[in-house]
């Protein structure tokens, strides 16, 4: 098995995450967002609310 060289690029890209101690990997979560365009406030806040 090769061994890995903890470089600090390597570092810093995993900081915060912790390995499984059995296989090493690091699951990091994806989070999907998006962004929505509004006619006005308005119209935002009646689709926040379900109304038409």
């Amino acid at each position: 098995m090769t061994k890995i060289v903890k470089t600090p690029k390597r570092l810093a890209l995993h900081a915060g995450w912790r390995s499984d101690p059995t296989t090493n990997s690091v699951a990091v979560p994806i989070h999907q967002t998006t962004s929505y365009q509004f006619d006005s406030t308005e119209h935002a806040a009646n689709l926040l609310h379900y109304q038409n």
